[in-house]
C-alpha cells in the first residue's frame, strides 16, 4: 500500500534521526565529530541535550505511527483532524528538542577553537534540522492525501533582534475534506 510505504519513509527518517543523536552508536559520524570538536565544557551539555532527543523519538515515533495508520480508516473529518494533530504536536516535541540541541551547541564568540568547532557542530545541526524538515514535510504529504488545509492563521512567541518582530506567535491548520 500507498500509505505503508509513506509510513515507512517517516519511520527511517525518525531511525536516521535518533542514530545521529546517539554517540555510542555514531562514534565516527556527524555527532561524535562534533563533540571532539566542541570545546571541554559544551561536550556535557551537547551531549545531554542529545540523549534526551534522542529518548523523545521513540515515544514521537509510537504517536506519529498511530496517527497515520489511523487517518486512513477514520472516521469522519473530526477523527482524522485529531490523529492529524497527533502526529504534528509529536514532531512538534521532536523540533523544541532538536532546537536545545541547536541552543545547546552555540559556541560563545571568541572560543579558540570555534572555527573547527562551528564548521564539525554546524555540519552536525545542519544534518538534524535536514532530517527534521523531511520527516515534517512526509507527515505534510501524507496528511494531504486525506485531509486539506481550509485556513491557516499564525500566533506564539518571536524574537530576533528587530523590535518590529518581537512579539508573540503561533500557528494553527485547520483541516477539511
Amino acid at each position: 500500500m500507498a500509505e505503508d510505504y509513506e509510513i515507512g519513509r517517516v519511520q527511517n527518517d525518525l531511525d536516521e534521526l535518533s542514530s545521529l543523536l546517539t554517540s555510542e552508536s555514531n562514534r565516527s559520524g556527524l555527532f561524535a565529530h562534533a563533540l571532539r570538536a566542541a570545546p571541554d565544557t559544551l561536550q556535557t551539555e551537547l551531549t545531554a541535550a542529545a540523549s534526551k532527543t534522542s529518548m523523545q523519538v521513540e515515544p514521537a515515533r509510537r504517536d506519529i505511527d498511530a496517527a497515520l495508520k489511523g487517518i486512513p480508516a477514520a472516521d469522519g473529518q473530526a477523527q482524522k483532524s485529531r490523529l492529524a494533530l497527533q502526529a504534528l504536536t509529536a514532531v512538534g516535541y521532536l523540533e523544541a528538542s532538536v532546537n536545545d540541541v541547536v541552543a545547546t551547541s552555540a559556541l560563545p564568540t571568541g572560543t579558540p577553537v570555534a572555527g573547527q568547532a562551528s564548521g564539525a557542530l554546524g555540519a552536525f545541526i545542519g544534518k538534524l534540522k535536514s532530517i527534521l524538515g523531511k520527516i515534517q514535510a512526509g507527515i505534510l504529504s501524507f496528511l494531504s492525501k486525506y485531509m486539506s488545509f481550509q485556513s491557516w492563521s499564525i500566533a506564539g512567541e518571536l524574537t530576533g533582534g528587530v523590535p518590529w518582530l518581537n512579539g508573540s506567535a503561533t500557528l494553527t491548520l485547520n483541516f477539511g475534506p
